[in-house]
């Protein structure tokens, strides 16, 4: 079980992964509130984050089909890609939401955010991670990281991490609405 993103306080590091930055980027009704909040701490450098260069390139690109798909009103990745291709105006928004993300990454930096880049050894190191807890290859890199680095927190969505045993779990949640009598 996951523990509330929003009341991770400790001093010790945090990996951060992808869906944080893209709960924040894309102003997620339910998420991003939490995500809002924890990347302003790291911002403020209340807290220590580390993130990859992996999970920048998987936000990147999340963050430009969200836009494109917001834009065109569909969800179909062929269509979202084709139209990217014939249409600079697409392009140029789409592009914009990744500067948007860059500038923000830019000012975490100045704060207590790291950006560890991945090397090829981490992904032969992955191959054993993925096996042995059943996860997919950004994952498993994530956890390499993390087991090199002795980061014992992780703060992201993905319930796959509930099954690394030497990982902690923060995720963003809803606040519970209180029954009125």
């Amino acid at each position: 079980m996951a523990n509330r993103l929003r009341d991770f306080t400790m001093s010790d590091p945090i990996f951060t992964d992808t869906n944080i930055f893209v709960y924040q980027q894309s102003a997620h009704p339910d998420f991003g509130p939490d995500c809002r909040d924890f990347l302003d701490r790291v911002e403020r450098n209340n807290v220590q984050a580390l993130t990859t260069d992996v999970v920048i390139n998987e936000t990147t690109y999340i963050i430009q089909i969200q836009r494109a798909a917001n834009l065109l009103g569909t969800l179909n990745r062929s269509v979202i890609h084709a139209r990217m291709a014939a249409d600079v105006v697409l392009a140029a928004e789409c592009w914009l939401a990744a500067e948007q993300f860059l500038n923000l990454l830019s000012a975490l930096q100045h704060g207590g955010l790291t950006v560890i880049d991945v090397e090829l050894r981490h992904y032969y190191d992955a191959c054993t991670i993925g096996r042995q807890f059943q996860l997919f290859v950004s994952d498993a890199t994530h956890v390499v990281i993390c087991q090199h680095l002795g980061i014992e927190h992780i703060a992201g969505n993905d319930v796959d991490l509930e099954r690394v045993p030497f990982l902690t779990r923060w995720e963003p949640k809803l606040l519970k609405k209180s029954k009125e009598a």
